[in-house]
C-alpha cells in the first residue's frame, strides 16, 4: 500500500509533468540556453571524433556490488579514475565511437536486412549504444527504421537491427548512453510493441521473466538495470552499464530503452530466439538498407563498467536489483550499525574506517511520515533518508571505506546519489557541474521509479574511500533536484 499523507498532485519545482524529466517552470528560458549551447559545443565535439581528457581525478578507488536483502544479480566496477582519466563507470567518447562502428565478435552482419546472426550460444557479447537519429546515420551511414520517432540504438554498425541468437545463449549486454541530452537504458522484454510510456510501472516478477500486471497489458524484462545519465562530451566520456542474461525460449524477444516514451517513441529492436520449434522470422519494423554480410574480429567495450548476473528470484519472488517496499521502510528507520544518531542534531556520525550507509531517496510527505521530522529548510521537494533521520550531515573519517546502498522510494521520479566535492547552490543540470571543476566519487546510474502496486522499490549499490577532503556532498544529480535542495553534507573527521 501506498504510505498516507501523500500530495496527489507533486511540486512542480521539479518539472513534474506529463513528461518526466521537463521541467515547466520559471527557469526554463534559462535553462533552454543553457541546453542549446552545451549542445552545440557537443555537437562540434562529436563531429570531431571525440573530446578532450578531463584533467581531474578523484582521490577515491571506487566498486560496485549489487548485494542486498533481495537481490538476484551482482555488480562489479574494476577501474577507477586514477588510472582511466574518467569517472568510474564511464568509457570515452572517441573509444566509443570508434567501436560503434565495427560489427560484433563472432557475428554475421546483414546490412541489406538490418540484421545480426550469432550462431554459437556461447560467449555473446553485444555493446549497444544509446545515441540520437543524427548522430547515428552520421556515424553508420544508415538510416533509422521508419518506426522509430527519437533516439535509437546502434549494434555492430547497425541502427536497431534484429538480433538472432540461439535460445538458452548466455548473451553479456554492455549499454553505452552517446545522448548528451537524454537519460537511455536497455532492457530485453518478453513482449513487443507498442509499449507504455511509463514502462518500469508496469512490471511484477513471476517466474523466469515479469507477469503481467493485471490491466496494464504489459509484462516485462529479464534484467532491470538503470538508466544512464546523459553522456558529457565536454569532458570526453559517456556513461556504460553491463549486465548478462540468458535468452529464454521464446519465439521473439524485444531489447528497448524503458526510460518515459522512448520506448513507446520506437526506440526498440526485436531478438528472434533460434534453435527452438517456436522460433520466428524477423520483424516486419525491421528496414532495409543496402550493404554487404561480413563477420566481426573486434571485442565489446573495455571500460570500468558495471557489471552484473542475471539469475531468477525464486526465494524473494522480486525482480533483480530491487527489495520490497515493507522491508526498505523498516530498514528505513534503522540507525546505521556503528553510528552514533543525533536527531536534535541531524547528524550521524562514524568512527571506524568500514562502513555501511543505506539512503533512500523518498518523498517529504513520506519523509515526515516515516520519520517525525521535517525536511531542513532548503529541501523543497525530494528528500533522502538515511538512518532515520531526512538529508542528515554526515561525520566519516577520513580514509575510511564507504558502502553506499541507494533505494529508490519515489513512486514517480528517477533518483540517484552520488557523493561530490562541488558544494552548493546547485545548477538544475547537476550532470554539467563537473566541467565546473568539481568531481564525483562515483557515478552510479539513476534509479527508475518505485511500484508500490507490486511491492518493490530499486536499489544500487557501491563502495567509496573517503579522500583527505574538509568537506564533502551528497546529493541526487537528476535535473533539478540538487538545485531544489535534495542533497546533505558529509563532514570528514
Amino acid at each position: 500500500m501506498k504510505l498516507l499523507g501523500v500530495s496527489s498532485t507533486r511540486s512542480s519545482l521539479l518539472g513534474r509533468s506529463s513528461k518526466p524529466g521537463i521541467s515547466n517552470s520559471v527557469f526554463a528560458v534559462v535553462i533552454t540556453v543553457i541546453i542549446v549551447v552545451a549542445a552545440l559545443a557537443a555537437y562540434g565535439a562529436y563531429g570531431l571524433g571525440g573530446a578532450g581528457t578531463k584533467t581531474e581525478t578523484s582521490a577515491s578507488t571506487q566498486s560496485s556490488t549489487g548485494v542486498g536483502s533481495s537481490s538476484s544479480g551482482t555488480t562489479t566496477s574494476s577501474a577507477s579514475t586514477a588510472t582511466t582519466g574518467f569517472p568510474s563507470g564511464t568509457v570515452s567518447i572517441s573509444d566509443a565511437m570508434a567501436l560503434m562502428q565495427v560489427p560484433l565478435t563472432g557475428a554475421s552482419v546483414s546490412q541489406s536486412s538490418d540484421s545480426i546472426t550469432f550462431s554459437s550460444s556461447s560467449g555473446i557479447s553485444i555493446t549497444a549504444f544509446a545515441i540520437t537519429q543524427e548522430n547515428a546515420t552520421r556515424t553508420t551511414g544508415m538510416h533509422p527504421p521508419s518506426y522509430a520517432q527519437g533516439d535509437v540504438f546502434v549494434i555492430g554498425g547497425l541502427i536497431d537491427p534484429t538480433l538472432y541468437i540461439p535460445a538458452g545463449a548466455s548473451v553479456s549486454f554492455t549499454v553505452v548512453n552517446m545522448d548528451n541530452a537524454m537519460y537511455n537504458d536497455l532492457v530485453v522484454s518478453t513482449v513487443g510493441p507498442p509499449f507504455a510510456s511509463n514502462m518500469s510501472q508496469y512490471m511484477t516478477w513471476s517466474g523466469y521473466g515479469m507477469g503481467m500486471m493485471a490491466g496494464s497489458g504489459f509484462q516485462g524484462f529479464l534484467y532491470m538495470m538503470s538508466v544512464l545519465s546523459p553522456a558529457n562530451y565536454a569532458g570526453g566520456w559517456a556513461f556504460t552499464y553491463a549486465y548478462s542474461v540468458t535468452i529464454p525460449s521464446y519465439a521473439n524477444l524485444w531489447y528497448v530503452c524503458t526510460y518515459p516514451g522512448h520506448g513507446m517513441g520506437g526506440m526498440y529492436g526485436e531478438i528472434v530466439t533460434t534453435g527452438s520449434a517456436t522460433s520466428a522470422t524477423t520483424s516486419s519494423t525491421s528496414t532495409t538498407k543496402t550493404g554487404v554480410t561480413s563477420t566481426s574480429t573486434t571485442s565489446a567495450v573495455s571500460s570500468s563498467a558495471s557489471s552484473s548476473t542475471y539469475t531468477t528470484s525464486t526465494s524473494t519472488g522480486l525482480p533483480p536489483g530491487t527489495m520490497s517496499i515493507s522491508s526498505a521502510e523498516a530498514l528505513l528507520k534503522t540507525p546505521p550499525v556503528g553510528s552514533t544518531v543525533s536527531r536534535s542534531a541531524d547528524s550521524i556520525t562514524f568512527t571506524s574506517l568500514s562502513i555501511n550507509i543505506t539512503a533512500f531517496a523518498i518523498m517529504p510527505d513520506n519523509a515526515t511520515n516515516l520519520t517525525g521530522m521535517q525536511p531542513p529548510t532548503y529541501a523543497k521537494d525530494d528528500v533522502f533518508v538515511i538512518g532515520g533521520l531526512i538529508d542528515p550531515t554526515l561525520y566519516i573519517p577520513k580514509g575510511a571505506t564507504v558502502h553506499i546502498t541507494v533505494v529508490n522510494l519515489d513512486d514517480d521520479m528517477y533518483h540517484d546519489l552520488v557523493v561530490t566535492t562541488l558544494s552548493p547552490p546547485y545548477p538544475y543540470m547537476m550532470m554539467q557541474g563537473m566541467m565546473w571543476g568539481g568531481d564525483f566519487l562515483y557515478m552510479m546510474p539513476v534509479l527508475s521509479p518505485a511500484n508500490y502496486a507490486a511491492g518493490w522499490a530499486p536499489y544500487y549499490s557501491y563502495t567509496v574511500t573517503i579522500p583527505g577532503v574538509a568537506n564533502l556532498w551528497y546529493l541526487c544529480t537528476y535535473p533539478g533536484h540538487a538545485e531544489s535542495g535534495m542533497y546533505g553534507e558529509i563532514v570528514t573527521t
